[in-house]
């Protein structure tokens, strides 16, 4: 069996595994019971949802992102990079980039996320609050991260190997559902819930109508 077969083989398993992680994840959720509001509707809850989840992102509509705007843009840009690696490893299970120009499409993004990344890492490490509530699964999580953001450059430069790119992605995969990665799932859950609640109560900034 060739190198590029067996890595094939072990990031295809890892993939699988961290899926199945994620639903196994989202599986326990639902299995909280669902808590109804009886309060008497005020305004829409769909529309509630939908604020949630747009204009209510906006930095000047959250507190936290309007008094920190450096940092809140430096987690948009991380997490671009995050899913611009995603998108890279998907594509590469397909082609094999370094056969292809295509660093130029992929290297802003991930050149960007990587930077926002190691400034995240540094500061996690470098400030006290942080500190004080960081766990180990914090800095593993993040560090790994930023690994893989940091191959995927190298791979679309041509300084790393498909399989090197896909062991190093295989590592990250592994330990994804035992981390904290997956609050990427808990967010949609999140938002939903806000949106829902605020919105019924009339307390954000929707038209006023039927639920």
């Amino acid at each position: 069996m060739g190198t590029v077969n067996l890595s094939l083989i072990i990031i295809i398993i890892s993939l699988s595994f961290a899926f199945a992680g994620l639903v196994l994840r989202v599986i326990r959720l639902l299995a909280y019971p669902v808590v109804t509001d009886p309060s008497p509707a005020k305004a829409s809850a769909r529309k509630g949802i939908l604020y949630a989840f747009t204009t209510g992102m906006l930095p000047w509509k959250k507190e936290s992102a309007k008094l920190h705007l450096l940092t809140y843009l430096r987690g948009i840009l991380f997490h671009i990079g995050v899913f611009t690696v995603i998108i890279l490893l998907f594509v590469s299970l397909f082609v094999d980039l370094t056969q292809i120009s295509w660093s130029i499409a992929f290297s802003a993004t991930l050149g960007l996320g990587f930077l926002a990344g190691v400034i995240a890492m540094a500061a996690r490490l470098t400030d006290r609050n942080l500190r004080a509530i960081s766990r180990l699964d914090d800095y593993i999580s993040l560090g790994l991260v930023i690994l893989v953001q940091l191959a995927g450059l190298m791979y679309v430069f041509g300084a790393m190997s498909r399989t090197f790119f896909w062991g190093i992605f295989s590592i990250l995969l592994l330990y994804l559902p035992w981390s904290k990665i997956p609050h990427v799932i808990y967010f949609f859950f999140s938002r939903t819930v806000f949106g829902t609640m605020a919105g019924r109560r009339g307390i954000l900034p929707v038209p006023k109508s039927g639920h």
